[in-house]
């Protein structure tokens, strides 16, 4: 056996496990690392261990995968010498249940590769006492899925000393339950790098006395990714220095659950700066009682598109000295829902510049409630495009105080649609310069109530043209004692297709002098069922007739 070394390492693969099991130290001490590399698993388990004991650490080396996980649990006698030449693929090709029995000595032989080398399993097996031994370099290596596998047993031995050789990217691989686990002294000890490793999730769930130890330099090097996972509960709780620690970019991740949560207090620790990078969303999400409380210095340092996040409620809520803070420029950009949320107070306060200035869509959020207040000077203020803006809701709410208000002008901004929204006392309330000032499209909106209802003064003041627009129903919405009161020249309005459709009791309303007032061919377009049915009298039938006849 003296020349084993010579021998082939495929010849060497088929020597049998009983010679094998029975060599020499000496011979071993003559195996090549090629040699070793072509053990069968068979030949592997037959080396004694006490011939495993004195292996050089070249020889280990040649050990191949298979071999490594064919050892058996005895076999594991390897010095921390010959542990620290293997390779990652030999590491992890040794079993969990082998693994289980090395030593804290062995174990502490590993190097930071090796040990980052390691196995998930392999890693769950180690005892507290030797993940408490390992070495801060050691620990360096080990990687986050392994950190991650730790149980809360073993994690919870890693010393301060250890925890802080954890790399950014370590600390951002441990789980939550592990990042709870973290002392305070500990979290305060991270450099801005490390907890610039931490995770928006992370972040999310640190205690209180894990917030409490945190520094503002450690607040200020969060990313904004970071700052997207503080809770309200952890916004809460930060001292007025650690708010004062974030950046308006940090905030503005802030979600909108962590600002719905946000308490007073702690929204009275930031500054105004600081708001400035909230969103809309965000200045919508803050409750009432933050809202309705806002300094006049940060109202009045809100950006147009943060005035418009703010709560309707909110808004309503404020004082005359809060809403008197906001500039023409902020209440110019508030939204129709926002308009139409305004206090009794706020609508007076509103400029006659601001009010004309409005869009048609801010109009449209007008209330009548809010219409119904305003002074007249308000009132005139409108234009007519942004009367034809609000809604049929708030035209059928005018009081007719408003409606008299308002102008020709300004009603020549409304269409049939609203028109017809107006009821019957509102229409009362037109004056006659209004009502004949209406174009033939509007006239056609007034419900066939307001027309029976109008006074002989504003039936009479209607136009031909408006007469000639009327619908049948319209017409026929008459009664008689104003069909009697219709002035000849309105009679002549009447176009030749509005006549035959004309009620019989209305046609037995019209008076000699109206029927004189015919043209021929009005006269000939009445029906003959409205002549024999209108119940006229001899005089309004000669009347008729001779105009009928030739006139």
């Amino acid at each position: 056996m003296t020349n084993i070394s010579n021998i082939s390492a495929p010849l060497f693969s088929t020597l049998p496990t009983t010679l094998i099991s029975h060599l020499t130290t000496t011979v071993i001490g003559m195996i090549t690392s090629t040699q070793i590399g072509a053990l069968t698993a068979e030949q592997t388990q037959a080396l004694a261990t006490e011939d495993l004991a004195i292996l050089t650490t070249s020889q280990m080396s040649g050990f191949s995968a298979a071999s490594m996980t064919a050892l058996t649990t005895p076999q594991f006698v390897f010095s921390g010498d010959q542990l620290a030449v293997l390779s990652a693929a030999q590491l992890q090709a040794i079993e969990s249940v082998d693994f289980e029995v090395l030593t804290t000595a062995q174990i502490d032989a590993l190097s930071s590769t090796q040990v980052a080398a390691l196995t998930t399993s392999q890693i769950g097996v180690l005892s507290t006492e030797e993940i408490s031994s390992l070495s801060t370099t050691q620990v360096s290596g080990l990687s986050p899925t392994s950190l991650a596998a730790l149980s809360s047993s073993q994690f919870g031995v890693l010393s301060s000393a250890q925890l802080l050789t954890l790399s950014a990217t370590q600390l951002g691989g441990l789980t939550t339950e592990e990042t709870v686990m973290l002392s305070a002294e500990v979290i305060s000890s991270f450099s801005t790098a490390q907890i610039g490793g931490l995770s928006s999730t992370q972040i999310g769930v640190l205690t209180q006395s894990q917030l409490e130890s945190i520094s503002t330099s450690q607040i200020s090097a969060l990313s904004p990714e970071q700052t997207s996972g503080i809770t309200s509960t952890e916004l809460n709780l930060l001292s007025s220095v650690q708010m004062g620690a974030l950046s308006s970019a940090q905030l503005e991740t802030i979600t909108i659950t962590a600002i719905e949560g946000l308490s007073t207090a702690a929204f009275a620790n930031l500054v105004t700066e600081q708001l400035s990078g909230l969103t809309s969303a965000q200045i919508g999400a803050l409750s009432t009682s933050i809202s309705y409380t806002l300094s006049t210095t940060i109202l009045s340092s809100l950006t147009t598109t943060q005035i418009q996040g703010l709560a309707p409620d909110a808004i309503n809520a404020f004082d005359a000295t809060r809403f008197d803070a906001l500039s023409t420029t902020q209440r110019l950009s508030l939204t129709a829902t926002q308009i139409g949320a305004l206090s009794e107070s706020e609508v007076l306060d509103l400029e006659t510049t601001v009010l004309s200035s409005l869009s048609t869509t801010q109009t449209a959020g007008l209330t009548a409630t809010e219409l119904n207040l305003l002074t007249t000077d308000q009132l005139w203020s409108l234009s007519s495009e942004q009367l034809g803006a609000l809604t049929t809701e708030a035209l059928s709410g005018l009081s007719t105080s408003t409606v008299y208000d308002l102008t020709t002008g300004q009603f020549e901004g409304l269409s049939s649609t609203q028109i017809a929204a107006l009821d019957a006392t509102q229409i009362g309330a037109l004056s006659t310069a209004t009502l004949s000032s209406l174009s033939t499209s509007q006239i056609t909106g007034l419900a066939t109530e307001a027309l029976a209802s109008l006074s002989t003064e504003q039936l009479t003041s209607l136009t031909t043209s408006e007469i000639g627009a009327l619908l049948d129903s319209q017409l026929n919405a008459f009664t008689t004692a104003q069909v009697g009161t219709l002035t000849t020249t309105q009679i002549n309005g009447l176009t030749l297709a509005q006549i035959p459709h004309l009620s019989t009791t209305s046609v037995g309303a019209l008076t000699t002098t109206q029927l004189s007032a015919l043209t021929k061919d009005q006269a000939n377009a009445f029906t003959g069922y409205q002549v024999v049915a209108s119940g006229w009298t001899q005089e309004q039938h000669d009347a008729w007739y001779a105009i009928a006849s030739g006139g």
